[in-house]
């Protein structure tokens, strides 16, 4: 170029400079391309394959990482399974566990989270050994193979490959006892637990679009919450919010309500946080889509109640760092802190924000409503959600339950596992005398929850005995 235009390349067109420029760069490019196939040239060659390939593997999970949240169908960042699900498995494991307790022993010496944990469930034990003598548990939740050593979400990976076992075997659906919502709250009032009232459970989307104008109509009491039954995963954003406020605020949000129903009516739930999600997904994947349309209820917070062989362990305040023994302890934990969120160091004082739930006894009576839950299910640990109000402990009603809690029990973790490794390894349960399924036990029905659209309804009430 410079021989036949001279080092000023104003005497040639900007584009033909370029043009000549890329070119060029082009066929050298092409040449070591070609170089690099020549036999002295080989190891050179191996070199530039291997570094193509990580740069591609690196580039595929930053992709990944910057953008899993969005193809989840989150509306806000979260972190892809193959970080989050070994962040929370290993929070909870043995290993940690006693990492944390040897730390905590060299800063706090004898007065931390993990020693006060284990004298706890050394005086619980006994107590929690008669329980599962006493306790008739389900055909459906016994037989499951203990890991060893246990760990809390150990144990629930076995019993999630246990009733995946069930279902395929016998086409046993316990699952359904959490995993679909119009079947739990079904039995909430089949059993006249405390609930917010149901106004109807629909199994057709159209139907469903056709009916809700004349109900919220009728509705006096607001809002509404409108829920997918058979997501329940924390991540499937099954709930529609903001919540139907009135009518006028449903008319306003009529189309919005519509696209929450069809992209939620052919979704599937995916716990991709849990190690357990491959077997749970199986069974949800079962699932009749389904809503629910409920009334609110009037609560200062949510307890999410640890029941093991019916007897409760431990009672954790939803959205805050706090923990209450059945004997009325309360652990707090300095959000935000390494000491809190790290180390699990907690702060047992009578001054806690919540002293009232111990004050004012919601504890004890959430204990109750707790275990008779969990004895009229059969199942051998169960975690069941209970709002409450402060000021008024009658008031307590339950909201949802769990056979597959990925709640964060802290210093307990270990101890619950055991305890409930324990009733199996050791065999101390009864088996419950029935050939119904687990979510089909009604003592006292509440109301009749109105159902609309196909298929058997009476199935949440009147199930066929089945093989056992």
């Amino acid at each position: 170029i410079y021989a036949e235009y001279g080092d000023d390349s104003t005497s040639m067109a900007g584009w033909q400079w370029r043009g000549s420029e890329i070119h060029t760069n082009m066929n050298r490019a092409w040449n070591d391309t070609l170089a690099l196939f020549e036999r002295r040239n080989r190891r050179l060659l191996l070199q530039v394959v291997l570094a193509t390939i990580c740069w591609l593997v690196v580039g595929w999970y930053v992709w990944d990482f910057l953008t899993f949240w969005y193809f989840a169908g989150e509306n806000h960042f979260i972190l892809p399974p193959y970080i989050d699900r070994p962040k929370h498995y290993w929070s909870q494991h043995n290993y940690v566990h006693s990492l944390r307790a040897s730390v905590l022993s060299f800063t706090h010496g004898s007065e931390h989270s993990y020693k006060y944990a284990q004298e706890y469930f050394e005086s619980q034990k006994p107590l929690f050994i008669q329980s599962a003598k006493e306790f008739e548990l389900h055909p459906a939740f016994a037989g499951i193979d203990v890991p060893n050593p246990p760990t809390f979400y150990d144990m629930v990976a076995a019993r999630m490959k246990n009733l995946k076992k069930n279902w395929l075997e016998k086409n046993w659906d316990d699952f359904k006892i959490e995993k679909d919502k119009c079947v739990a709250i079904s039995f909430v009032a089949n059993n006249s637990f405390p609930h917010s009232p149901v106004l109807g459970i629909w199994t057709d989307k159209d139907l469903l679009l056709e009916s809700l104008p004349a109900i919220v109509a009728a509705n006096e009491k607001w809002p509404l919450f409108l829920k997918s039954c058979h997501l329940t995963a924390g991540a499937d954003n099954s709930v529609f919010r903001p919540p139907i406020m009135s009518p006028a605020d449903y008319e306003a949000k009529k189309g919005l309500l519509r696209e929450f129903v069809q992209s939620r009516w052919n979704y599937r739930s995916n716990d991709y946080e849990r190690s357990w999600s491959e077997d749970a997904n199986v069974l949800t994947a079962t699932l009749t889509p389904g809503f629910i349309l409920q009334t609110p209820a009037d609560f200062t917070l949510e307890l999410k109640i640890e029941v093991i062989w019916g007897r409760v362990y431990i009672l954790q305040v939803d959205g805050n760092h706090a923990v209450l023994t059945r004997e009325g302890v309360i652990q707090t934990y300095a959000e935000g802190t390494f000491k809190g969120d790290w180390l699990n160091q907690a702060v047992h004082s009578t001054e806690s924000e919540f002293q009232w739930i111990v004050t004012e006894g919601h504890h004890l009576r959430c204990i109750e409503m707790a275990e008779r839950f969990a004895k009229t299910v059969g199942i051998d640990e169960i975690r069941v959600d209970i709002f409450i109000k402060k000021g008024a402990p009658d008031k307590a009603m339950v909201n949802e339950d769990s056979i597959s809690s990925g709640g964060q029990y802290r210093s307990h973790f270990r101890h619950m596992a055991e305890i409930w490794a324990m009733g199996h390894r050791e065999k101390l349960y009864k088996l419950k005398p029935t050939d119904v399924p687990a979510y089909a036990a009604a003592t006292d029905a509440a109301y009749s929850i109105p159902r609309y659209g196909p298929g058997n309804c009476l199935l949440y009430t009147s199930p066929s005995p089945r093989d056992s």
